[in-house]
């Protein structure tokens, strides 16, 4: 988008044009005279830790990788295919 002067109506608000309709964004405020518009989205709260937590972000972020290469991790064995474990459940 080309920097041409804008100006805003008689209640504050200000059009960034058809390309930015209908999108979320944040509002910085740089000094006294500058602006700096950012697209956003929004999560929600009970999925926040997982952005605020790099080790876990990390995790899920290789596990799709990993998925869409079409690597997948041996199914967990189950209790009829394992006598162990069907050994330990009846003791």
């Amino acid at each position: 988008m080309a920097t041409a002067p804008r100006m805003l109506d008689s209640k504050g608000r200000l059009t960034l044009g058809k390309e930015l309709a209908n999108q979320q964004v944040l509002i910085e405020q740089i000094g006294q005279t500058e602006y700096r518009v950012k697209l956003a989205m929004s999560i929600p709260l009970q999925e926040a830790w997982l952005y605020q937590n790099e080790e876990a972000k990390s995790a899920v972020f290789r596990g799709l990788a990993d998925a869409a290469a079409g690597r997948f991790s041996d199914p967990p064995p189950s209790w009829e295919e394992d006598g162990k474990l069907l050994e330990e459940l009846e003791d």
